[in-house]
């Protein structure tokens, strides 16, 4: 009886050792194939494939990401990359994808411009402000009025917000490039002279004056929208619409 328990324990004993040699052996080859995975040059990262800019050029955003060629794809930090690139006050969405073995894709959706502001900075689709990148075909506002300036922004966005932005996603979406004119698919605007700020003026083209007064900006565009809408469905032509008077426009031909 004393033999038969010795023999069991000594069984147990066995099997014991045994799973804790195999657990050691799993351990060993599992920190050699980390080991390996994070430095073979299979790995190494070969192409970055940037996508979805049209204003910030590649080499501006790789800079940015904090990422160069030769690291290991493992080794990456896809949620630090991304943080990067968000900082960029023109980025306004980014993903970060692995493409094995070596390629690393960012897709990147910029901020839309929808106008300029005295030829040195772009009008971002939310008010901020971004230095010019070579686009000169956006509604412009000219002036130096600081009170001025800020009232033109404001009204901006509502001349892009009426069907512009819209319909620059939907180009965005289709692949098309967008030129950043939303405001002049609705208003041909020429340029927005905010030196007065109790009397913002529109010159839409060709040498038609529109006084928006300010404030009530959103009213006012909708109103000026259903104005040319009727002139151009008469086949009529104005000099000058005065918008700053309520619920009525002042029309000059």
């Amino acid at each position: 009886m004393k033999n038969r328990r010795r023999r069991r324990k000594r069984k147990i004993g066995r099997r014991i050792l045994l799973l804790l040699l195999g657990m050691g052996l799993l351990s060993f080859s599992g920190n050699q194939a980390y080991h390996w995975v994070n430095r073979t040059p299979f790995f190494a990262l070969k192409e970055v494939d940037i996508q979805g800019n049209f204003v910030l050029p590649e080499g501006f955003l790789l800079e940015q990401s904090g990422v160069t060629l030769g690291l290991n794809l493992f080794q990456i930090d896809g949620k630090k990359v991304k943080e990067q690139l968000l900082q960029i006050p023109r980025v306004k969405w980014v993903e970060v994808r692995r493409q094995w073995p070596g390629t690393l894709r960012l897709l990147v959706k910029e901020k839309n411009s929808i106008g300029s502001l005295n030829g040195s900075y772009e009008v971002g689709e939310d008010g901020e402000l971004f230095q010019v990148r070579g686009r000169r075909d956006l509604p412009s506002i000219v002036g130096e009025n600081p009170e001025g300036i800020k009232e033109g922004v404001i009204l901006l966005s509502f001349l892009a917000g009426t069907e512009g932005l819209s319909q620059i996603e939907s180009l965005e979406e289709s692949g098309v490039r967008p030129m950043g004119r939303s405001s002049e698919e609705v208003f041909p605007m020429d340029r927005m002279d905010v030196t007065n700020p109790d009397d913002i003026l529109l010159y839409l083209t060709p040498h038609r004056l529109v006084h928006m007064g300010r404030g009530n900006y959103e009213e006012k565009v909708n109103r000026l929208k259903l104005l040319l809408e009727e002139f151009q469905r008469r086949g009529e032509v104005y000099r000058s619409i005065d918008l700053r008077f309520k619920d009525q426009a002042i029309v000059k031909k």
